[in-house]
């Protein structure tokens, strides 16, 4: 018969032992490490793919808010608005115009019915014609009524516009005079065959050289002070759901998140305080080019996503990978690679009728 001192001796053996600690070794809580860190290093690129799907779908929501405004103001005015009634990048372009037919307005008021009540030209005209007075009229002669360095509207003109937005987009949400930006830019169309950038004649990209007759896309720069073109559905002889309407645009050669002083810079009015004479080769903050068609010279100045150079400006491109989002003038947005057939199929895309109809893109 054990003792009370054996009995005690006992139960402090059998007494568990608290002061022992019962975490993880320095192996064990390594490993846990390393399990999270590739589970981070896979989960991450497929939420950034999310992330990025949704930004792509909100880019292109944007682009068919735009086709309904341009499409609208076709089946008010029977043609679509001017691209740039000037030879100059300041005067409000076809940005502007739509306003009204995309539930802005408020916005369209507020600069055009200022005092100085802005001029605007629905169906354009040759020669231009003031639709307050009816007569012809030279567009350099009222151009504190035409262009935004008037500060129409106050900071109206100024405003930033979430619809015009590409959530994936770099550039700053204004230009170095606060005018709000604008990713998305009307299709002048493509560069007329024997047309080039530079240096290679004929030579006729300079500063209103080109006019708006000779363009070839459904919205362009007049190029011109007395006249300018618009372009209705039945000028589109290759088909609506074949010619670009509008396209994204971001970063140039000239136009970065700290450069944002060129007249390239993108915004939502479709002009620039700091744009000068329009070029074909320079483009505008409001208008593009949709490549250069085959013919006695052949360059491809124009290509999709193109960064560097000086005709990288009139260049359409986007942040998203490989490519960029068209509206095409049917209403119907597409993604466009930036290695698509740049002679048989983009540069078809940017005419509205140069005979060839192209459907496999």
């Amino acid at each position: 018969m054990k003792t009370m001192r054996s009995r005690n001796v006992d139960l402090i053996r059998r007494r568990p032992s608290f002061g022992r600690s019962a975490g993880f070794t320095l192996i064990e809580l390594l490993v846990v490490i390393a399990i999270i860190a590739v589970l981070i290093a896979l989960l991450l690129p497929a939420v950034q793919q999310a992330r990025e799907a949704a930004r792509r779908s909100q880019c292109k929501n944007n682009l068919k808010q735009f086709g309904l405004g341009l499409q609208n103001f076709h089946d008010t005015n029977l043609n679509f608005p001017p691209g740039m009634p000037d030879d100059d990048a300041h005067n409000y372009g076809w940005g502007l115009y739509i306003l009204p037919f995309i539930d802005q307005t408020a916005a369209y008021n507020a600069i055009t019915k200022d005092p100085l009540q802005v001029i605007i030209l629905p169906k354009g005209g040759v020669p231009h014609i003031n639709p307050t007075t009816g007569s012809g009229f030279n567009v350099d002669t009222v151009s504190n009524r035409m262009q935004i360095n008037s500060n129409h509207g106050g900071s109206m003109a100024k405003r930033p516009m979430a619809f015009a937005v590409c959530p994936s987009d770099t550039l700053p949400a204004a230009d170095n005079n606060q005018y709000g930006k604008s990713n998305y830019c009307g299709s002048a169309g493509a560069v007329p065959a024997g047309l080039v950038w530079a240096g290679t004649a004929p030579q006729v990209s300079g500063c209103a050289q080109l006019k708006g007759g000779a363009q070839t896309g459904p919205l362009r720069y007049a190029n011109d002070n007395n006249n300018t073109w618009v372009v209705n559905m039945r000028d589109i002889k290759d088909g609506t759901s074949n010619t670009i309407l509008v396209g994204e645009v971001s970063e140039t050669a000239n136009v970065s998140p700290t450069i944002t002083n060129h007249g390239a810079f993108p915004t939502w009015v479709s002009a620039q305080n700091d744009g000068g004479c329009n070029g074909f080769s320079t483009g505008t903050s409001g208008l593009r080019l949709a490549g250069q068609l085959p013919g006695a010279v052949i360059t491809a100045e124009y290509p999709i996503n193109r960064r560097v150079g000086a005709e990288s400006n009139a260049c359409f491109g986007s942040q998203h990978t490989g490519g960029a989002h068209f509206l095409m003038v049917d209403g119907t947005v597409r993604f466009l690679n930036q290695n698509l057939d740049y002679f048989n199929v983009y540069s078809r895309l940017g005419a509205i009728r140069d005979g060839v109809s192209v459907s496999n893109f």
